[in-house]
Order: C-alpha cells, then structure tokens, then sequence
C-alpha cells in the first residue's frame, strides 16, 4: 500500500489545471487578437470599395489610384477591386459616348452654321475618342474631291484643301466607303500615296477613318489620328 496525504496528491492536479486555464486564457486571447485583425484587413478595403462606389453613385469622378492598394491585394477582395475598377471606367467611356452622341445631335439639329457644326462635332469626339489631330472632309460631287472643313491639333493650311477622291485614306474612305483602322498607319498600303494632311508633322501612328453616308450617298468623312500606337480601338 501507498500512503500519501491528500494534499500532496491534489497539489499536482491543481497545478495542472492551472496550467491548462492559462493556456487557454492566452489561446482565447490570441485568437480574439487574431479575429480582430483579420476583421480590419478584410473591412478596410471592403471599406474602401463602399466609398468609391457611394462617391461614383453620387456622380463624383473615380479616382482609381483610391482603390490602388485593394486592387493589388492577391486575394478575392483584390479581384473585386479589379472588377468594379474595369466597371466603372467601362461605364465612364459609355456615358462620354453618350455625352458626344447627344451634343452632336442636338448642335446639328439647333444650328446651320457648316463652322460651328464641325467645331462641335470634332471637340465632342475628342470627348469620347482621344486624338491628337482630326480633319473633317466633305464630298464635293461636282469636281470628284474631298473638301476639308475643318481640321484640329495639326498645321494651319495656308488654303482650303481638297483631296482627290481616289487618292490616298481620305479616298480609300469614299471609294469603300467603309471604315478603317489601324494601330500602325505606316503599314496602310494607301498611306503611301497620301496628299499634304494638317497632321503630317506630328508623325501620327494610330488611324481611325469613318465615312459619312446618307441614305447610302456619301457626304464626306471623319479622320482621327494619335501619335499613340494602337490608341484607337474597334469599339
């Protein structure tokens, strides 16, 4: 038989328990600590997109660089940033086509003034459709030429231009009659034959060239051009 006083035996046990309620102490902590932090990291970003979502709502210009950290983030809260920014700057381009849409529309329908109409028409492209140069023509039937009208961000022209309508993009564009586009203009076999543009000195790269029709009849033609390769897009 072993004969031991009841303290000594319960001394040991309690000191156990003790023990394991510290630790249990310390791991509650811990993972209330842990809880807590990973609650912040996943709320302020969440956070973040709540506020420029509200801002976009209340017709606020984005600010990508806001949302920059979010949108580095690896984890799904980063790929949400990415989406909503990819969102908003989609929405941004649309409302701007709109926007131009409607101001040509209505500066058309308000005014006869050939001047003011292509002024308008080609600031409000530039809204929608950045550009560095842009020339509008018109068909002049008669004498088998594209007049230009108007020309913006290149030379001044000593005198009005007209361009033969076989000859070049501008008649590419009217003999076609179909748009063109293209992010290297130097490889369009018609660029080779192009006439004196307003653009030339701005050694342009990217081209976008669209005809005007009317109930199939051509009436003239809108040429972008950008320094930018590739800075036009099918859209």
């Amino acid at each position: 038989g072993v004969d031991l006083p009841e303290t000594s035996f319960l001394g040991s046990v309690d000191r156990q328990r003790r023990l394991g309620c510290t630790i249990a102490g310390i791991m509650a902590v811990v993972a209330v600590l842990a809880s807590l932090l990973l609650a912040r990291t996943l709320s302020r970003p969440i956070s973040t997109l709540a506020s420029t979502a509200g801002e976009v709502a209340a017709e606020q210009p984005f600010v990508p660089d806001r949302i920059a950290d979010v949108v580095d983030q690896g984890d799904e809260v980063g790929g949400l940033a990415r989406a909503f920014s990819r969102m908003v700057l989609a929405l941004q381009a649309r409302l701007a086509e709109l926007g131009a849409i409607y101001d040509i529309g209505r500066t058309i329908s308000a005014s006869i003034d050939l001047g003011q109409t292509t002024a308008t028409l080609a600031e409000s492209l530039r809204s929608a459709i950045p550009y560095d140069a842009a020339e509008i023509t018109l068909f002049d039937e008669a004498h088998g030429k594209m007049a230009l009208v108007h020309a913006v961000g290149g030379e001044v022209l000593e005198q009005p231009s007209a361009y033969a309508a076989d000859q070049g993009l501008v008649g590419q564009l009217a003999q076609r009659r179909e748009p063109i586009l293209a992010a290297d203009l130097g490889a369009l076999p018609a660029a080779q034959t192009e006439p004196q543009r307003s653009w030339r000195a701005l050694r342009p790269q990217a081209y976008l060239g669209v005809p005007l029709l009317a109930r199939g009849k051509l009436v003239g033609a809108i040429e972008l051009v950008s320094r930018a390769p590739g800075a036009f897009t099918a859209d």
